[in-house]
């Protein structure tokens, strides 16, 4: 595998992706994201160069969450070549919306990172 690529163009990379997720069932005007354990629908909100805001059908409670906790991840991806989903797990970059933050990784970034099983994700 040869370097990673840099922040900027996988940030880039991972908003495209996310504006081209599928529609939600329950609010066809928003696409979304299921997280990988629980399989809980987040819609996806806002995309923008700060972050990206998602409303979560279990709470029904709106987050935004900066870029910067993006970048944690992909840079402890990079690091490591995996992360947990578990909040305070050694190997989660954060523990901030961890489960919400994996799930819009896988999905924004299929061509770099997969699911290893609902809990973890490696890059390939």
């Amino acid at each position: 595998m040869g370097p990673a690529p840099d922040w900027p163009a996988v940030w880039q990379e991972l908003r495209d992706n996310l504006v081209r997720r599928p529609a939600c069932p329950q609010h066809p005007e928003f696409g979304h994201v299921r997280t990988l354990s629980r399989g809980v629908i987040n819609d996806i909100l806002e995309v923008s160069s700060e972050g990206i805001r998602v409303r979560s059908h279990r709470s029904w409670r709106e987050d935004f969450i900066e870029s910067c906790h993006f970048q944690a991840w992909w840079e402890h991806l990079v690091d490591r070549g995996s992360a947990s989903l578990y909040p305070g797990s050694g190997n989660t970059p954060s523990s901030r919306r961890a489960r919400t933050v994996g799930a819009i990784m896988v999905a924004g970034l299929p061509n770099r990172i997969r699911q290893v099983d609902g809990n973890v994700q490696r890059l390939k």
